[in-house]
């Protein structure tokens, strides 16, 4: 009996030896849950950020984001099928690694030192590390080191390319905003906005300036080098910021007077990477930050980057991001995560800009198109670009929280959003969005009394050469009261169309489709459309948006 006793314990003590022991399991022994298809293009959907990876947790999105090469190489496997510098934006020889404790991460730091390698950075956030090291040196740190929980490439991260203009829109010309940001989104005295909410502009840093010599500006530098000195931070991030806090006779932002965090996270030409992105994420939270300004991006999903992201909303901290100036489907990360309002741009015409990249993550649109902003040295420069639009909306919600205090940053959205003007494709869209920043609409939300209806700009859905065209013609209620009927009255060319709508509630959107026939659109390449629209039994209060006017182009049906 007592032998038997003395071999149970020894085979409790071997199996609890084996399992404290075992190595952990690799990607491929980890069952996780794909988030849609892993086929498809990683960027064109958002992420769901609410759920927290455990250690064990294999970034299954990440791996069909980034390749093969990218997931064979987690858990401190080396991809060996190829280069990784072969694989687009990832910076050679360079990686973000996290580890289950501290404890680890600082016994791999050591040794990879001992051998060589560079750590250019570490963060509590996943005890996650910034290494360089060749495949050499990664192959003896996976025999000797710790073993990491995730590991990828890291990549690069820009400032988006400012966009080669086409002077000529799909239908007439694009309007630049000059110095008439402020008026198009409804703003008249707005010099008390943004007090007391800081927004971290995450850029190339922040020169000093006149247009920014009354804000309150407080300068990080993780890049290197000296944040303070002109010199050596960029003017894109100078631009940003004052279209936020600008405050001088040529220009000023939106919310003056918020309190400003520049944290330089990319060099002067605007190229950054993800691990210092997400690092000035974390930055930004842990020094305060209501809401944190991206005009950055990447075409790469990162499970550090959409950890940072996480942080940020889980600590009530707001990330508004831009799109991209791609011209394609698919917005750019973070702006393409599912807490990130994601901003693309329009012209002064409230268009769609073509260079604006699009997909079912975008939120509202901001103006992007010759807006005027603090520039190189001491003069202004006309801003264009998904850049321009991104902190325009930071702006606008930081002015919302300061006028409502105790609001919190995604409170202050949502209003921002249920008040916006419903434009281009009726309803949200993956142009668009809710649609534009209306700012008077936002601070007369509590007013009684207001009855306003606005004619948007017709929609061309389909157009067929030389078939039939289809145009939409909509209304939205944006007063504070809802209105019991509005008449509207279409003239297409010669042909006139009324019709009536009941009982429209504030802030909803009512539209009528209109089909042209053929016949009609032989001759100048173009139609005449106006659109009236009357509440009945009620006096609009804004009666300046109840009409418009404009000519349709399209493709004429050519002779046979």
């Amino acid at each position: 009996m007592k032998n038997n006793i003395i071999i149970l314990v020894v085979a409790l003590i071997a199996v609890g030896s084996w399992f404290l022991l075992r190595p952990l399991p690799s990607v491929d022994d980890v069952t996780t849950e794909e988030v849609g298809d892993p086929s498809a293009d990683p960027v064109t959907k958002k992420r769901k950020t609410n759920h927290r990876r455990t250690f064990l947790e294999t970034p299954a999105v990440m791996r069909a984001a980034l390749g093969s090469a990218d997931a064979s190489a987690a858990t401190n496997s080396v991809s060996t099928n190829a280069p990784v510098a072969t694989l687009p934006g990832v910076i050679p020889d360079e990686y973000i690694m996290s580890f289950y404790s501290e404890a680890d991460r600082d016994e791999f730091i050591r040794i990879a030192k001992s051998m060589g390698a560079e750590i250019f950075g570490s963060m509590k956030l996943g005890n996650s590390i910034r290494l360089k090291a060749d495949e050499e040196t990664l192959r003896k740190l996976k025999s000797e080191a710790p073993m990491s929980v995730d590991f990828t490439n890291n990549r690069e991260m820009n400032n988006p390319e400012l966009p080669i203009l086409d002077p000529e829109a799909p239908q007439g010309t694009y309007n630049v905003f000059g110095n008439g940001v402020l008026a198009w989104m409804g703003i008249g005295d707005n010099s008390d906005w943004g007090r007391g909410v800081k927004v971290a502009v995450l850029d190339s840093g922040i020169n000093m300036h006149s247009a920014l010599a009354k804000a309150n500006i407080v300068r990080l530098d993780l890049v290197g080098g000296n944040g303070l000195d002109p010199s050596t931070t960029g003017a894109h991030g100078t631009s940003v910021a004052s279209l936020i806090a600008g405050n001088n006779e040529f220009m000023r932002g939106v919310s003056p007077a918020a309190d400003i965090l520049g944290i330089r996270v990319a060099g002067e030409n605007g190229q950054g990477d993800l691990f210092t992105v997400a690092q000035g994420i974390i930055t930004a939270v842990d020094s305060g930050a209501n809401i944190i300004n991206v005009s950055m991006g990447t075409r790469s999903d990162s499970y550090l980057l959409r950890d940072a992201v996480n942080y940020a909303a889980e600590h009530g901290v707001l990330v508004v991001a831009a799109t991209g100036n791609d011209s394609s489907y698919g917005v750019s990360f973070p702006a393409g995560y599912e807490s990130v309002v994601a901003v693309p741009a329009v012209d002064a015409a409230g268009r769609h800009m073509y260079f604006s990249n699009r997909g079912e993550a975008v939120d509202i649109a901001g103006p992007g198109l010759g807006v005027n902003a603090a520039g190189v040295g001491d003069t202004m420069d006309s801003f264009s670009g998904t850049s321009a639009a991104s902190p325009l909306i930071s702006g606008a919600i930081a002015a919302i929280m300061s006028e409502t205090p105790g609001l919190i940053a995604a409170d202050a959205l949502a209003i921002l959003i249920y008040y916006s003007d419903d434009a281009g494709k009726p309803g949200p869209d993956e142009e668009l969005g809710a649609g534009l920043p209306n700012m008077r609409r936002v601070m007369e939300r509590d007013t009684k009394g207001i009855y306003d209806i606005a004619v948007n700009t017709p929609y061309l859905t389909t157009i067929e050469p030389g078939g039939d065209v289809e145009l939409v013609v909509t209304l939205q209620n944006r007063g504070t009261e809802n209105i019991s009927r509005v008449e509207l009255n279409v003239n297409i060319d010669d042909a006139r169309y009324s019709t009536f709508f009941q009982n429209i509630v504030v802030s909803q959107s009512v539209n009528e489709n209109f089909r042209i026939p053929a016949s009609s659109l032989n001759a100048a390449g173009n139609i005449a459309v106006t659109a009236d629209a009357t509440i009945v039994g009620a006096t609009d209060t804004y009666p300046n948006n109840n009409s418009m006017r404009i000519n349709v182009f399209f493709e004429p049906k050519k002779a046979e």
